[in-house]
């Protein structure tokens, strides 16, 4: 595999299939929030949290569910019809919520800095340079000892391993081109840097996908980290 050809194409060819599957789909997971997101509010309330990014928002589910348990909210995703559903869904319920079309990797919308940062999901999606970008971004966003949440998916998850490494616990699978996985582990967090752990936890859920009749297991890992001064 040429490798330099590949991450050429892959951000347009990922973000293509993702745009495409919004139109398909539309709210491709329903519109209830991530199995991390309670666990989040609960984290975020207790450390006296107020302001939160959801960073790689999607069509803003988790914005929703944050919003009603009271915490000021900010999404941003890459994907300009996720965001589109974002906005129509937040309108329909007169809800006050910031969407912005913007990367995780380099965040340019208009901010006073968050006490929180969510991510769910997201992370798997990028190879180590950007990952390390990604955590960057969002220490630079974050106020002094905001709290950052991530949830991805593990190395125990069932998808590991399938199809060719591309770089550590990365993998490009055969049938689903340009839209490579990677697989965190407690003993690789080297992205982290930037921040004091706090929390690293294995977390297990059922979900199922657009078209699916079964569902099937996914294994997480938990990140909670405070912000390095």
């Amino acid at each position: 595999m040429d490798l330099n050809n590949y991450w050429n194409l892959q951000p347009s060819e990922s973000k293509k299939w993702q745009e495409n599957r919004y139109k398909r789909f539309g709210f491709v997971w329903g519109d209830e929030p991530g199995p991390t997101a309670k666990m989040a509010a609960q984290l975020f309330a207790e450390k006296g949290c107020k302001n939160i990014l959801v960073a790689g928002c999607g069509y803003g589910r988790e914005c929703v569910y944050f919003h009603e348990k009271g915490f000021k909210v900010t999404g941003i995703d890459l994907s300009e019809e996720g965001i589109k559903l974002a906005k129509h869904w937040s309108q329909e319920k007169n809800l006050t919520i910031d969407f912005y079309v913007d990367s995780v990797l380099d965040m340019k919308h208009p901010h006073d800095g968050y006490d929180a940062v969510f991510s769910h999901k997201v992370f798997h999606q990028f190879r180590y340079e950007d990952r390390k970008k990604m955590m960057e971004e969002c220490h630079q966003v974050l106020k002094d000892n905001g709290i950052l949440f991530l949830s991805d998916l593990s190395v125990h998850d069932a998808e590991f391993g399938i199809g060719v490494e591309i770089e550590k616990n990365m993998f490009e699978r055969p049938h689903r081109p340009y839209r490579p996985v990677y697989f965190l582990s407690n003993d690789h967090l080297a992205e982290f840097d930037g921040f004091d752990m706090e929390e690293v936890k294995p977390f297990s859920y059922l979900e199922s996908h657009p078209g699916e009749s079964t569902e099937h297991e996914h294994h997480l890992l938990i990140i909670v980290g405070r912000k390095k001064l």
